[in-house]
């Protein structure tokens, strides 16, 4: 009799591991991955590692890039302000890594992919990739149309703002909204190294709180991140790994993508 209760309790502790509990959780392709996830080709190595912060399970990719145009921005169905699942535009494209955009409820505000323009040059993000340099900054107010003009690529902007400034959480907000789903990209001011987190979150349970934006600050600082923002949160917040969902957040539709090209 002790020996099936200690089998039960081992079975109980295994479904109550970070990611795969919750009663919001999602059946999940890639339960069965073991973590990290380690992969290395002639322009790009990645590291995935699954785990708690703060209680909350998290997904922090680390990618290192030789080749910088291997991370780009995209848009769903290839056509502005339109929307698809993380999954559905991962798996069309062949992407080796993919997580959610700034934006998922049609775009507010104007955005830069691939070096082209959409909306409004004018508009002001919070930050910007170039996948010439290599480099992930704030825009520290520069326009669309600057940033394009100085080579950078790919705009970031949700409009929590800055979570991380020269190496410190800045978020100035204690209370830091709700916590919930975060999707966070950040850099350690290397050419070509950033960091993309998705977190889990909401549980009713309490297994996974998810994170308020200070706390996400707070993370990236302690990846050694020197620059960081928070793109689009709660049901958008998705990562993707060759072609397997790694979270449990249910994703819904959205309208921008941040990915990494398979050679």
């Amino acid at each position: 009799m002790k020996r099936i209760i200690c089998v039960f309790l081992i079975v109980l502790l295994t479904f109550c591991a970070c990611g795969n509990t919750g009663k919001n959780a999602a059946q999940n392709e890639g339960a069965d991955i073991v973590f990290p996830i380690r992969y290395r080709d002639d322009g790009v190595e990645i590291t995935i590692e699954k785990e708690r912060y703060l209680g909350t399970c998290c997904y922090i990719a680390h990618i290192r890039l030789s080749d910088f145009s291997r991370l780009k921005t995209g848009m769903a169905k290839d056509g502005y302000g339109k929307k698809e699942r993380p999954a559905r535009f991962a798996e069309e494209r062949g992407c080796l890594l993919t997580v959610n955009g700034d934006y998922s409820e049609g775009v507010k505000k104007g955005v830069l992919r691939g070096g082209a323009i959409f909306r409004d040059e004018t508009a002001v993000v919070d930050g910007a990739y170039s996948q010439i340099t290599g480099l992930l900054t704030e825009a520290k107010g520069a326009t669309l149309s600057e940033l394009a003009a100085r080579g950078y690529t790919d705009s970031f902007g949700f409009g929590a703002g800055v979570l991380v400034q020269d190496g410190k959480s800045v978020y100035f907000r204690k209370d830091g909204g709700k916590k919930a789903q975060r999707t966070l990209i950040g850099t350690t001011g290397e050419p070509g190294d950033i960091y993309i987190v998705v977190t889990e979150g909401r549980y009713s349970d309490g297994t996974s709180p998810g994170l308020q934006y200070f706390e996400a600050g707070d993370l990236l600082e302690s990846l050694g991140c020197t620059y960081g923002v928070a793109l689009d949160g709660g049901a958008s917040s998705s990562m993707v790994w060759n072609g397997i969902v790694l979270d449990h957040n249910r994703s819904r539709k959205v309208t921008g993508f941040v990915y990494v090209t398979d050679p």
